[in-house]
């Protein structure tokens, strides 16, 4: 499935009119190479999920950008002299991926603080010790703000 999503996404978008020659060429490269690869017209909507092992991880990159062209062409419309092509992006699924990764990163330098660390596990020392469900959950509700603010 990843050589022919690749292949798809290049037909698809050697469909455009690219104006550079150099974006051009390297898209006549890259489907001279997958010249032998089946090309399939998927559905948007259906595209295949990829299992990825230590075998084809290195297409990934590769094959999620193929997914994200395939999913993103909404039309193509080349009645009259000027041809068009809508290229969608899901605005909250860009929102989600930025706020996780806001998270992360913010999470990853309070986490490497040696003395929030410290201070984190000995508040859950004093909560095993002292466990109710209500103490948990202000505990929570603390650990939250701290790290939000």
């Amino acid at each position: 499935d990843e050589n022919r999503l690749i292949k798809a996404a290049l037909v698809r978008l050697g469909r455009m009119e690219i104006r550079s020659p150099v974006s051009r060429q390297a898209l006549r490269n890259f489907d001279a190479i997958l010249s032998s690869v089946a090309l399939i017209g998927y559905h948007p909507a259906r595209l295949p999920d990829v299992r990825y092992t230590r075998l084809n991880s290195h297409y990934r990159p590769a094959v999620e950008l193929a997914k994200l062209i395939l999913r993103s062409f909404s039309f193509e419309h080349e009645a009259g002299r000027a041809p068009a092509w809508a290229f969608l992006v899901d605005m909250n699924r860009v929102f989600e991926s930025f706020v996780v990764i806001a998270l992360r990163e913010a999470l990853g330098k309070v986490l490497a603080a040696a003395e929030w660390r410290d201070r984190a596990g000995r508040r859950s020392r004093e909560l095993a010790e002292q466990a109710t469900p209500e103490r948990w959950a202000e505990a929570v509700e603390r650990l939250f703000s701290e790290i939000l603010a």
